[in-house]
């Protein structure tokens, strides 16, 4: 049995993780490692972690204390790096795992599939359990790059589908690798905080020859999707959302597809950020969205080279993953290709 390391990342999540953390501790997988990776927290999160290491001595409990909020990418890069385990699960801190076979199921079903870089577990919000339907099954792109609202569909019919479903990104809440592909791809890229790991990472993948996968058998649980509808909390993702976002498109893409794609990303994100100053009326949110332009602009020494590397790397072209798109879902249940 090949050990697993499970990394989560927690920044002042103390209702969260009193949550999360007794249940993740109960998987019967023999070989985990938890490692606990902390952003600065002053809630009494930190605190709570240690008295679980304290109480679970039987259990490989790890913890990194970070002075500050070094943000995702930065943090998550401290996990694996800290990381024994052949296979690597990365979690917020807001993810209920209930199943205590979840990880010797997610391991087996990894090793079935061609070529995985990343396998992204289905989850639900937690708000989302009442009539079954959700967006968090994986993303694709379109010509204005990621697409954030794709149609809801019921959970019941992705988990019937008895195929294998190919994702372009797998959603940062919840990703499986192997170490060793981890270590191809290069980790996460730190240049910003926030907005620049999932997508990015996930289209490095393809872009590199591997692929990226939905684990459909099982969900588990979001909890914390109500704490990104405050105004203010949306102005702060949106000072790095743009800027992350293109220097995804401008690294991992070709010339051909920057030409178009980085101008029709730009314009969705300026109506975007206007139409949710109006909608959450914080006009906090508009002036955060040119802020991050600003960034982007600015990091352009950085980003360049980035994707020099990525270029000299590929292994597919961009048509492959633009082509990506979700099966088509059928009434009652049932999913066709």
């Amino acid at each position: 049995m090949s050990k697993s390391s499970i990394i989560i990342i927690t920044w002042n999540s103390l209702s969260y993780i009193k949550q999360t953390v007794p249940v993740l501790l109960n998987q019967k997988y023999k070989e985990i490692e938890y490692i606990y990776v902390d952003n600065g927290s002053t809630d009494g999160t930190v605190e709570y972690i240690k008295e679980q290491i304290e109480k679970n001595k039987d259990r490989n409990i790890k913890l990194i204390e970070n002075s500050t909020n070094l943000g995702i990418s930065k943090a998550k890069n401290q996990g694996v790096k800290a990381s024994k385990g052949k296979y690597i699960l990365m979690l917020d801190d807001d993810m209920l795992i209930e199943n205590p076979n979840f990880i010797s199921n997610i391991v087996q079903y990894y090793e079935s599939l061609h070529n995985p870089a990343f396998l992204m577990p289905l989850f639900l919000d937690k708000e989302e359990l009442k009539d079954g339907y959700t967006r968090t099954y994986g993303t694709y792109y379109y010509p204005f790059g990621i697409k954030k609202k794709k149609p809801k569909i019921h959970y019941k019919d992705i988990m019937a589908y008895t195929d294998v479903i190919e994702i372009a990104i797998a959603q940062g809440g919840a990703m499986f690798i192997a170490k060793s592909v981890w270590d191809t791809l290069g980790g996460f890229d730190e240049s910003q905080k926030f907005n620049l790991d999932d997508d990015d990472i996930s289209t490095r993948a393809n872009i590199y020859g591997f692929k990226n996968y939905l684990y459909n058998m099982e969900y588990i649980v979001h909890l914390g999707f109500a704490k990104r509808q405050d105004g203010k909390r949306y102005a702060l993702n949106e000072r790095t959302y743009y800027s992350g976002k293109a220097k995804s498109i401008l690294k991992n893409f070709s010339l051909l597809t920057n030409i178009y794609m980085t101008p029709l990303f730009g314009f969705k994100a300026f109506i975007e950020a206007i139409y949710h100053s109006i909608q959450l009326r914080y006009i906090g949110i508009f002036f955060s969205y040119i802020y991050s332009v600003y960034i982007f602009v600015r990091d352009l020494p950085d980003t360049l080279p980035k994707r020099s590397v990525i270029q000299s790397n590929r292994k597919i072209s961009d048509k492959y993953i633009l082509n990506l798109v979700p099966p088509k879902y059928e009434s009652k249940g049932t999913l066709s290709s």
